[in-house]
């Protein structure tokens, strides 16, 4: 989880051409053989930058619906989740873009894609 979370850091940081294994590397603080011996490809660190950012997302999505005191407030926390600072910003909506595209010919992406999909429809 911790190597997630530092690939997901790198994209946000550096985007998508930034985003290589010694750049995750670098924001671990370790070598790029810890990173291998963890994840075969950059495909399936991609795949582990998506499953952190859904996770981010749906733990940000669960405190905001306890909090809400009513149904409206629900849906007005979902719809300002979308648009938080946290979540919306350019290499973020960047990195998403292309996950989708690497979703097209990579099934681990395309089942993470498919859940948050039945998430979203179950939320609104």
């Amino acid at each position: 989880m911790e190597l997630e979370k530092a690939a997901y850091l790198c994209i946000t940081e550096r985007g998508v051409k930034g985003f290589n294994l010694g750049a995750v590397a670098e924001q671990a603080g370790t070598a790029k053989g810890t990173i291998h011996h963890y994840f075969l490809n950059k495909e399936e660190l991609f795949e582990g930058v998506v499953r952190y950012g859904n996770r981010e997302f749906g733990q940000t999505a669960i405190t905001l619906i306890k909090a809400a005191r009513s149904p409206c407030d629900r849906v007005w926390s979902i719809i300002s989740l979308y648009f938080d600072d946290k979540f919306f910003q350019p290499m973020i909506s960047r990195a998403y873009v292309f996950a989708l595209t690497i979703g097209i010919r990579y099934e681990g992406v395309l089942r993470i894609y498919n859940a948050n999909h039945a998430r979203i429809a179950s939320q609104l």
